[in-house]
């Protein structure tokens, strides 16, 4: 498995995005989020470079009828999980652009604080489980027995490790405003445990 790997890539990219965006806020905040995104998908790469470089793959070969059978199974399951990305991403967008449109760049700036501070913990978490899981899932396939009991596994699995976490930032919402913000942020705090119940709910439904 390689899931190490990309769980160290994904790591990687975070801090050096973080890095690079707080630096780059001192020298022109214009043009800090574009390029410390563009050094995170460079640190991504890099990383992954590194730990896939003692990898030596076999030369081409010409497939044959069932190995093309398994591609198309491959593409359509790629499908399948491409399409709700660029939906979530385009829903995402048009959330953002109401908020601005009804409550000015202030009140769109205070709700993407909070779905930003709600979400990220679950997210990290929501991928490293689907990292582990959808493997596994693909393995168990010719059994709906073993399936259904790993995506039950996966739903206790995923409410045992996000539950403590968000019952953490549901009572210490405050300081983590102030941390992270400032104290100006706190108007974010009720729309914010909102979304945090909104996010259980994705956790409860995720596998």
């Amino acid at each position: 498995g390689r899931t190490k790997e990309l769980a160290l890539a994904s790591i990687a990219a975070a801090f050096v995005g973080l890095a690079s965006l707080t630096a780059l806020l001192a020298l022109d905040s214009r043009l800090a989020i574009a390029l410390s995104l563009t050094c995170a998908a460079a640190a991504t790469y890099l990383v992954q470079a590194r730990l896939s470089a003692p990898l030596r793959l076999p030369p081409a070969l010409r497939l044959n009828e069932e190995q093309h059978a398994e591609a198309r199974r491959l593409l359509s399951l790629g499908t399948a999980f491409m399409l709700p990305a660029i939906a979530g991403a385009a829903a995402g967008y048009f959330r953002n652009m109401t908020a601005v449109w009804y409550y000015g760049l202030e009140g769109g700036g205070l709700a993407q604080a909070s779905l930003s501070v709600s979400s990220v913990y679950v997210g990290v978490l929501l991928q490293a489980l689907g990292t582990d899981m959808y493997p596994r899932i693909s393995a168990a396939s010719h059994s709906n027995d073993e399936v259904r009991a790993l995506v039950n596994k996966q739903t206790e699995l995923g409410l045992l490790t996000a539950t403590p976490g968000m019952a953490i930032l549901l009572v210490a919402a405050p300081l983590v405003f102030w941390s992270l913000y400032s104290g100006s942020f706190d108007a974010a705090l009720p729309l914010f445990r909102w979304q945090l119940m909104a996010v259980f709910l994705r956790v409860l439904f995720w596998p």
